[in-house]
């Protein structure tokens, strides 16, 4: 488990900010807990792009030169404003714009910016408010907003900076934004924001923001000293570490359906109604990386190297790859690794025995327009990573019963279009049928709604060894098209240094050497669960070493052997659910390790998996 770190609140921005002694204006602890509460139901997560963009002065117009703009603009702005009290190092930007969704929370990581940006260029939207080149490399190299950039944003179809109807108030804005810089008075604070964002230079004034002084915030008088830290952090949310808080960014259709209050597939406004038409989607990776790179990118995980040089052979050479290998050998975090050093953005999922083509390609599915219902196309997850813009990292894949889940797929991963019996309305009453494209040209019939499958877009997948068996339920047409890749565990030595770096790490390794010695042999050793062939990954272990020390934590007096069976019982017998014929010989690997006791524990835990009878 990774634990947030916790660092002190600071402003980035030093030189912008003038912190008066007392006597002098700033907004209060209700002015800011006013805009708290209001910007994120008038406000799109995207619109972060869209600020930085403007204080960047990035140029107007079809005919000026671009500018180089990127992260590092982003980040500029989030420094400035978007840092708060209780910011850790793994999540150190609170932004509170858009509403909140269930596993995407509002402290964002330091790599925010370009996913943010991302969302903003990835499909047709980019085009009407950006004019941007990419290098031949395939990297953007510069932009330029689009001339009429109030008339753009004022389209009903166009929800890109509010969920709501325009304009944003720049009041509420400048509350959250200059909340620790001394002011005159609330007008001065709405200027502030004008003359930084160039709001009357651009004629976004009263059109798409609003610059007159709030109902609400107006009447309530500034203070004699800025928000303390204290009350600030009361607040805002409380940040958590990464494995709560769940992804950085959403998929651009769930960023639309959080800020819409609706399922993005609607005839109100929505991003994915307006992309899905034009040219294929494009994301800020490239599979063509180099091997130094993609040492980097799994350097800390002993025994990957050769699984990674041919995963990635595989995906330039455009087929999909499946990672095979023992439970908790890393084959999932391998996928998530390939993906990060390819700056891809993966959606991760794990299949089911249950998954149908509704679960993959997509269905119908009820959407409401006002307090209408009706039935529209909804994306399943393979269908929703193409549009999205995603890598697909599917878990567990061959869960899933493959010809049942995957259907027409067959055909698209082999490198033909699918004609889907869906159709998408998108405004028309009667919709068109869809149509998944792998090629690059958008079909000139009318009647077609075309889906395409980027040329860089792969699906990777992950399975254990001991799933091999139901790999005659996957059909050729589906194996022909994924390099199967075998992910072992890392060698004896390194495998024990891996553990001791663990139990190091968790402050075991001073307290409970017998403990951390008999993981060794059971997991690193060629004569441990590896002789019985149930050998397992480096993952499984160090969840152990966790669950000791959180046992002790509650009961200091539990013994190695106590400590041994619990962990046992917890994370290994598991994995041998079925194993019936294995019972008695884990049992004779763990007999010098338990006393009567704790063997007896484990050995009725274990009988609850193998099924074993006497």
């Amino acid at each position: 488990m990774q634990l947030a770190v916790y660092r002190p609140y600071r402003q980035a921005s030093q030189k912008r900010i003038r912190i008066i002694g007392a006597g002098m204006p700033f907004f209060t602890s209700e002015h800011i807990k006013i805009a708290l509460q209001r910007l994120p139901d008038s406000t799109h997560v995207l619109l972060i792009t869209f600020l930085a963009m403007l204080r960047s002065k990035v140029p107007v117009g079809d005919d000026v030169d671009l500018m180089p703009y990127g992260s590092e603009q982003e980040n500029s702005l989030l420094d400035s404003y978007f840092r708060a009290p209780g910011s850790t190092v793994g999540r150190p930007y609170y932004v509170p714009f858009g509403k909140r969704t269930k596993g995407y929370p509002r402290w964002k990581t330091e790599d925010y910016s370009g996913s943010s940006l991302q969302g903003m260029r990835t499909r047709e939207y980019g085009r009407l408010l950006y004019r941007f080149e990419k290098n031949e490399k395939g990297k953007v190299i510069g932009y330029a907003l689009r001339p009429d950039l109030a008339s753009i944003l004022a389209e009903p179809r166009i929800a890109a900076l509010t969920v709501g109807n325009l304009p944003i108030s720049a009041h509420l804005l400048a509350a959250w934004l200059y909340r620790n810089v001394d002011l005159k008075d609330h007008a001065e604070a709405i200027a502030r924001f004008k003359t930084e964002f160039r709001i009357a230079e651009l004629e976004l004034e009263e059109t798409v923001f609003a610059t007159t002084i709030d109902p609400e915030l107006g009447p309530i008088a500034l203070g004699d000293t800025p928000v303390s830290d204290k009350e600030l952090a009361e607040l805002i949310e409380p940040n958590v570490p990464d494995e709560e808080a769940g992804p950085n960014s959403p998929p651009i259709t769930e960023l639309v359906a959080s800020a819409n209050g609706a399922p993005a597939n609607n005839e109100n406004p929505s991003l994915l109604n307006l992309f899905d038409v034009g040219a294929p989607p494009t994301a800020g990776g490239s599979w063509d990386i180099g091997i130094k790179t993609l040492e980097a990118a799994v350097a800390d995980m002993r025994g990957v190297r050769e699984a990674a040089v041919q995963a990635l052979a595989a995906l330039r050479a455009g087929m999909h790859v499946v990672f095979t290998g023992p439970p908790g050998s890393g084959k999932t975090q391998l996928a998530k690794r390939l993906c990060k050093a390819a700056s891809f953005d993966p959606l991760v999922v794990t299949a089911t025995d249950s998954w149908t083509t509704f679960e993959t390609i997509g269905g119908y599915f009820p959407q409401y327009d006002g307090e209408k219902e009706r039935l529209d196309f909804e994306p399943g997850v393979v269908v929703g990573s193409m549009q999205d813009a995603r890598i697909l990292i599917i878990d567990e894949i061959n869960r899933a019963d493959i010809d049942k889940a995957f259907g027409e797929l067959f055909t698209l991963l082999a490198g033909g279009d699918v004609d889907l019996s869906y159709r998408r309305r998108k405004g028309d009453a009667s919709g068109k049928r869809i149509r998944l494209v792998t090629g690059d040209v958008v079909p000139a019939a009318d009647h077609v709604d075309p889906i395409h499958m980027p040329a860089w877009w792969r699906l990777i997948g992950a399975m254990n060894d001991s799933d091999k068996a139901s790999l005659k339920r996957l059909s050729f047409a589906f194996v022909r098209r994924f390099a199967f890749i075998p992910v072992g565990i890392p060698s004896p030595s390194d495998y024990a240094a891996l553990l001791d770096a663990a139990a190091d790490a968790s402050g075991l390794s001073k307290h409970r050497v017998r403990f951390i010695e008999m993981l060794k042999a059971l997991f690193a050793d060629d004569d441990g669960l590896a002789s019985i062939g149930m050998a397992m990954g480096v993952a499984i272990p160090k969840t152990m070493i966790q669950q000791a020390v959180a046992e002790l934590g509650l009961d200091p007096s539990r013994s190695d052997e106590q400590l041994l069976a619990s962990a046992l019982e917890l994370y290994v017998a598991p994995q041998f659910q079925g194993w019936a014929e294995k019972h008695e010989a884990m049992l004779r690997l763990i007999r010098s390790h338990l006393d009567d006791d704790a063997r007896a524990s484990f050995e009725r835990g274990l009988a609850n998996w193998t099924g074993f009878v006497e």
